[in-house]
């Protein structure tokens, strides 16, 4: 497939919407692979001149302008070309000027003549006979991609798409994009990816889905949020700072923090008001950030005491929210440092980003709040076997077989992990032996030690057995993402696997002593410190870590 990217963008290969459209065809890349030869053609690097008006084309030069410019060969890699992909931002609610007079210069590929469309309309026909009848492009296949800066498609896009309803006959593909100088202050790896997978889709099928079409041209933010942050973006109140270099770095500043209030997200809002406060230290100011019901208030001074405080270089946390590397990352390499609850920043992507908020917004909407994990659900087979088989074998074991039974059931209401179903295996499997008449004495042992051989394997995983029930805490499935986190659960699950695995050693004497009815009571007592050791150190540990 050969696929001609035209860069109408006056930034050149800097553009927005060039960003959308490499997206686009690194998709049509990944799913055709060599088979895609994808070339770009920066429209504003060409030469090209006005159309003259002068009908040589159609008369003593048919087929070829009278200009010698680079527009005939333009034209030749568009006309051999399987699909053109029309980049560029909105311009005065069309195309730049560059590109709208390399599309007059399209004259030499149409016929003088005119010909009737199946509206009834009229066009020129086309002088090459193979090209659909309708259509006045002469690329075969037709994909928009624009971007714009006033937030909305409505009264901004209308004109520019009816332009290219007209000249396709109604046949192209359109990605819209009305937000995108967002690109520049924040970061939109999920856009783009979204992008990059309708070309992949495109590549396959030769169109979009309506769901894949729906996502890429939604809003990044709601309107009203975009508004206030592409407004903050400006430099206008820089004369009435001054223009010393300090006076420009604290402008910038500012006009990033407001920026980045403008990305609250209202529906994260818990009841709390929480305060969050940044120190930019490159720069020797800082500001506040007030998370309340319906807004993020900046504040400059009368700072009130913070819920999380981070200190960071300007240019640091900029990077961050470009998406040039991950928070998480950077602060495990101490290029920031955090004081105070660590959980705002851990659950960062659902108070300062939109996509938690329109997953709220669909499960609101369908009625039903999405299924958790459980840790409690995991323990309780477990318990049941080790309180009642130290007690009486026979009771121990029915009540183990119907806990563990149970444990299906709980999958109508909670999220169970593999390693619940690991634990309803080998709690069956415990329960059973016991009802067999197999010694309990060793049956007991045996199951302290496959639970803590289970908590030490997980620890071999990318995400060890705790962080599967942790991350609710910690805006769920995003907290996966954080080194951080991942690195406080390792430490934590390794602590409760070294437990289990020597337990059976005083679980085997106890059970063949006088008293094995202890065993239960000695066995919940050790986890029980272990439990206050866990509270303490997964505040403490993050917190000693931020800190630097």
């Amino acid at each position: 497939m050969k696929v001609l990217i035209l860069n109408g963008s006056p930034r050149g290969q800097k553009s927005n919407t060039y960003r959308m459209a490499l997206a686009f065809t690194d998709g049509i890349r990944a799913e055709l692979g060599v088979s895609a030869d994808i070339r770009t053609i920066d429209v504003y690097a060409a030469h090209i001149e006005d159309c003259r008006g002068c009908f040589c084309c159609w008369t003593s030069t048919p087929g070829k302008c009278v200009v010698d410019d680079d527009a005939e060969y333009i034209l030749s890699e568009i006309t051999a070309a399987d699909v053109v992909v029309w980049s560029f931002p909105l311009y005065y609610f069309g195309m730049p000027s560059r590109l709208k007079a390399l599309l007059d210069r399209h004259l030499p590929t149409l016929l003088p003549f005119i010909a009737e469309r199946s509206d009834g309309s009229y066009v020129h026909a086309f002088r090459d006979a193979d090209r659909p009848a309708g259509s006045v492009m002469p690329a075969a296949k037709n994909v928009l991609i624009s971007g714009g800066g006033l937030g909305k498609e409505r009264n901004n896009f209308e004109a520019l798409l009816k332009q290219f309803d007209i000249l396709c006959d109604g046949c192209y593909t359109k990605i819209i994009c009305p937000q995108s100088e967002a690109f520049a202050h924040v970061d939109v790896t999920d856009y783009l990816t979204s992008v990059k997978e309708a070309g992949r889709e495109y590549a396959h099928c030769a169109r979009l889905s309506e769901e894949t079409e729906h996502r890429v041209n939604s809003s990044l933010y709601p309107p009203e949020a975009y508004v206030k942050m592409a407004d903050a973006s400006w430099d206008i109140e820089d004369t009435a700072r001054g223009s010393s270099p300090e006076a420009k770095a604290q402008s910038a500043a500012e006009r990033f923090t407001r920026q980045m209030a403008a990305t609250y997200n209202p529906g994260a809002f818990d009841g709390v008001e929480r305060i969050f406060e940044i120190y930019y230290t490159d720069i020797g100011a800082g500001y506040q950030l007030v998370m309340g019901k319906d807004q993020c208030e900046v504040r400059l001074s009368d700072f009130m005491p913070y819920t999380t405080r981070v200190e960071t270089p300007l240019t640091v946390w900029q990077d961050i929210s470009k998406g040039v590397y991950s928070g998480e990352q950077a602060m495990l390499e101490g290029k920031y440092k955090t004081l105070g609850d660590l959980r705002l920043l851990i659950s960062w992507n659902r108070y300062f980003g939109f996509e938690s908020a329109k997953a709220m917004s669909s499960e609101a909407s369908a009625g039903k709040a999405p299924k958790k994990t459980n840790l409690t659900l995991l323990i309780i087979p477990w318990f049941v076997i080790w309180l009642l088989l130290s007690i009486n074998a026979v009771v121990g074991g029915i009540a183990g077989i119907c806990a563990a039974a149970c444990l299906h059931f709980a999958n109508l209401r909670w999220t169970l992990t593999v390693y619940d179903y690991i634990s309803c295996l080998c709690v069956s499997l415990f329960s059973l032996l016991a009802l067999l008449g197999f010694n309990t004495q060793i049956i007991l042992p045996l199951s302290y030690l496959s639970f803590g051989i289970m908590w030490l394997v997980s620890c071999l995983t990318p995400i060890p057995l705790t962080a599967h029930y942790s991350k609710n805490s910690y805006n769920g499935d995003d907290a996966l993402k954080n080194p951080l986190f991942i690195k406080t659960n390792l430490i934590l699950t390794l602590c409760w696997a070294v437990l289990y695995l020597i337990t059976p050693i005083w679980t085997y004497f106890i059970m063949g002593s006088s008293a094995p009815y202890l065993t239960a009571l000695v066995n919940t007592v050790c986890p029980a410190f272990l439990g206050i050791f866990t509270n303490w150190f997964q505040k403490w540990y993050p917190a000693k870590i931020a800190r630097g």
